[in-house]
């Protein structure tokens, strides 16, 4: 046995801090003023707009998430992050945060309350989802503290004060005394909520002494209790400059040292067998952590019914099959999303382009399956409780067509092209991963180009109920395998095999039957 000791993480460097830090901050100080305008006493003057003001978190929710870019080292794919909305905090946080910079430009525009509501909304998921980060990565013990989203929500509204202090001290406000109450509590709660998640991490070994983030919170005491009455001396204005620049550098401080410094991997233990490759083994949990694989619990499973009562081939349809997704478990796990509903499922990133499509009850369309129609396709038929598993693909052309009866399923991978004959797939067929059925070929003429030659077939494709066709089979046309029968992985079929028949090679023989009653007789034929 032998110990790796505990690295720190060096994927998340700076600019993740300044993620945290500028839209935390960001987002703090909108909610404060949004939430609290009336309250805190921020009136602008004569002819003036708070939406001013409020624009500032937006521009810092963009400078934040910019941030990354740098740190990432190829921003472009930042494209792709709401592909993963399923299964990543990140997504959703890029979503929420472009929902509000939308929400808040168009507040400032036309000042309606639906945009202020709905920019109010946008920044506290946005918020959420950056306190749900860290807390969610795996193997990082001292993020995986129950403590640490409260420790970065309460962090942001401190900031977050902070700066509505600052822009306080530049003219934009008169300093009032619930205001400067307000940025004591904040400041008390997330010096309390610090402590606490400092206490928890004595057993992880990590220096805590942050000797520079107390000094600098414990600086914002004296002006806590500036009268009103000197709100238009400069001193006043002075102070809370100060007092926020002060709450700013804490909460920029405590991110700091979230990320670069408590940011180390749980150690391992590695295990060296002899005669084998060596085998990784993580400690035993800290403290009662135990990770938990994602479940498809009751609250999420009344989200996913509600909206799959709403789901269908409209526009509206797969918009709400969308949101039906959102908490359903990936990949297979969302068959149980097509027996919700007699219109089945169909994943939205799946495309459908196809005039003649009839699809029966609950069936089930995967991630990215394409079923195309080419000139002349006929008609594709798909029976009841049929899976098709992601990235298959169905076409139809030249008088093609396609039908696949009741409880058929077609693994993932697979492509079926029914051109200038039909394809039948009997009730019950598996399907595995990677398999091809082509009911026509190229004509091989020698005295023009190939792709010039008309399509030929030598009849369709029929595949018996329950049958199986193992990993990697073609299936050429004028061929029909019978009833039961089994297919071994990487067999090219290229004429018929009887029923409850196991064949394999290439080309595909019998070697034995499924009926035992046959099995000598065909043992004797294959020798």
């Amino acid at each position: 046995m032998e110990m790796v000791e505990k690295t720190r993480q060096t994927v998340w460097r700076w600019p993740a801090v300044l993620n945290f830090a500028l839209g935390g901050m960001a987002a703090g100080y909108y909610l404060l003023i949004a939430a609290g305008e009336a309250i805190l006493g921020l009136n602008a003057g004569p002819g003036e707009s708070i939406a001013g003001p409020l624009l500032l978190a937006p521009a810092l929710v963009c400078l934040g998430l910019l941030s990354l870019t740098r740190e990432a080292g190829r921003p472009l794919r930042a494209v792709h992050l709401l592909n993963r909305l399923r299964s990543s905090w990140m997504s959703w946080e890029s979503l929420a945060a472009g929902v509000f910079v939308i929400s808040a430009l168009l507040d400032s525009l036309t000042h309606l309350p639906l945009w202020r509501v709905l920019a109010t909304l946008s920044v506290l998921g946005f918020l959420l989802c950056q306190c749900l980060i860290p807390y969610r990565a795996k193997a990082i013990p001292s993020w995986n503290r129950p403590l640490l989203p409260v420790v970065l929500l309460a962090s942001a509204f401190s900031s977050g004060c902070g700066l509505l202090l600052v822009v306080t001290a530049l003219g934009a406000w008169r300093p009032t005394r619930p205001l400067l109450t307000l940025a004591l509590l904040c400041l008390t709660a997330s010096m309390a909520a610090w402590a606490f998640y400092r206490d928890r991490l004595k057993d992880t070994g990590i220096n805590c002494l942050e000797k520079g983030c107390w000094f600098s919170g414990l600086l914002l005491i004296p002006f806590m209790f500036l009268s009103p009455a000197w709100s238009t001396s400069i001193p006043a204005r002075l102070a809370c400059a100060l007092t926020g620049l002060l709450m700013i550098t804490a909460g920029i401080a405590h991110k700091a040292r979230i990320i670069n410094n408590y940011g180390q991997f749980r150690p391992l233990t590695l295990d060296l067998r002899q005669n084998a490759t060596a085998s990784l083994q993580r400690r035993e949990p800290m403290n009662g952590y135990q990770p938990h694989p994602p479940s498809f619990g009751p609250i999420r499973k009344r989200w996913s019914k509600f909206w799959m009562q709403f789901a269908g081939m409209s526009p509206m349809g797969r918009a709400a099959t969308w949101l039906a997704s959102l908490t359903a478990p990936p990949h297979k796990g969302r068959i149980v999303l097509a027996k919700m509903n007699p219109r089945g499922y169909v994943e939205p990133t799946a495309i459908l382009y196809h005039d003649n499509l009839n699809l029966g009850a609950h069936t089930f369309i995967g991630d990215r399956v394409v079923i195309f129609q080419r000139h002349e396709g006929k008609s594709i038929a798909i029976g009841d409780r049929v899976k098709i598993y992601r990235d298959t693909t169905l076409e139809t052309g030249w008088g093609g067509s396609l039908k696949i009866a009741e409880d058929a399923s077609i693994h993932p991978r697979c492509q079926i092209n029914a051109y200038v004959a039909p394809i039948e797939i009997g009730v019950g067929v598996m399907i595995a991963p990677n398999c091809s059925l082509y009911s026509y070929n190229h004509g091989v003429k020698p005295d023009e180009p190939i792709r010039n030659q008309p399509m030929e077939s030598n009849g369709p494709i029929i595949i018996g109920e329950e049958a199986w066709l193992g990993v990697g089979v073609i299936v050429m046309s004028g061929v029909r395998i019978g009833k039961g029968a089994v297919i071994g992985a990487g067999s090219l079929v290229t004429r018929d095999i009887p029923d409850n028949a196991i064949a394999v090679g290439v080309p595909a023989k019998v070697v034995k039957y499924r009926d035992q009653s046959n099995e000598t007789q065909t043992m004797g034929a294959v020798k």
